[in-house]
């Protein structure tokens, strides 16, 4: 078997890519999971809702950084997720990504894609 520099960064890039789809799936995975419940009187509410902010979720990998950016685009995505008050009632934050952060092992999760490329 011949190693090479390319055929090594071409692997790198093939579980870089993968990792970060694995992660965005988690993300996914969180904004459904029922943890994020709040109970609002007559009107019990989830992160979910319309299904608007999940859907809302954009990966972008850029070459010329080698970075990927995840996002949500849906305009309510920061309040849902930091949390917020109106004046009326506190909205409590519901960080999905920092859950997935918790649940997704970046660094056993590119070893694993990068052990399966190679």
């Amino acid at each position: 078997m011949k190693l090479n520099k390319a055929n090594l960064n071409a692997s790198i890039s093939v579980a870089f890519y993968a990792t970060v789809q694995g992660f965005a799936e988690t993300c996914k995975d969180q904004i459904s999971d029922p943890i994020w419940d709040w109970p609002r009187g007559e009107s019990p509410r989830d992160i979910v809702d319309t299904g608007e902010l999940r859907d809302s979720m954009v990966v972008n990998f850029t070459d010329e950084n080698n970075t990927a950016l995840i996002e949500w685009t849906a305009d309510h995505a920061a309040k849902v997720h930091e949390g917020d008050y109106s004046g009326k009632f506190v909205m409590p934050g519901r960080p999905w990504t920092h859950t997935a952060r918790r649940e997704f092992d970046i660094a056993e999760e590119f070893g694993n894609a990068l052990r399966e490329e190679l």
